[in-house]
């Protein structure tokens, strides 16, 4: 939870975006709540009450937690119209049957950007459910990947695979920013 916090007071640095913070350890009730003030702006032609067909986001970024998302998914954020969307902890994403990628498959986005500090991979299987989330139509077969990549038991492979991911990864090193 401190991540959220962290990434809010990040974007409130680094940009002049209107960034929401979508959490309520109390539950939906804090969330209702931020709904009614931070959603929507208010169409002052009708004298400051908001309406149903405003449909123009106060917000530019929103930031929630993986269960908030998932808890609010069909009363909220299936109907928001997302340009980008970040997902940090992206590592939770390497099970091809997670409930979080069912559901954020089921956004319409373009733009979507997985940050992850621990290892890209622990097996090829991992690393296409990656691949296939954020370009499904090039990563689309499993088997063809691991038939491709699976044992990496020699250069060839290695070098190949490194070549396939070189347009999808910034990989950043602590060496390297210092």
């Amino acid at each position: 939870l401190s991540t959220l916090d962290h990434w809010k007071r990040t974007f409130e640095g680094w940009s002049n975006l209107n960034t929401v913070l979508y959490y309520d350890p109390e539950g939906k009730a804090g969330r209702e709540e931020c709904r009614r003030h931070e959603w929507h702006r208010v169409d002052i032609t009708m004298k400051g009450t908001m309406t149903k067909s405003n449909n123009i986001c106060k917000f530019n970024v929103l930031i929630t937690s993986f269960e908030v998302f998932l808890q609010d998914f069909e009363s909220v954020f299936c109907d928001l119209p997302f340009q980008h969307i970040i997902i940090d902890e992206a590592h939770r994403l390497k099970n091809k049957n997670a409930k979080i990628i069912s559901v954020l498959n089921q956004l319409v986005c373009k733009r979507i950007f997985l940050l992850t500090g621990t290892p890209i991979q622990n097996n090829m299987s991992e690393l296409w459910s990656l691949l296939h989330f954020i370009e499904p139509g090039r990563f689309a077969d499993a088997a063809v990947f691991e038939r491709e990549f699976g044992d990496l038991s020699n250069i060839e492979q290695l070098e190949k695979l490194k070549g396939t991911l070189r347009p999808y990864l910034l990989r950043r090193m602590k060496e390297d920013v210092e």
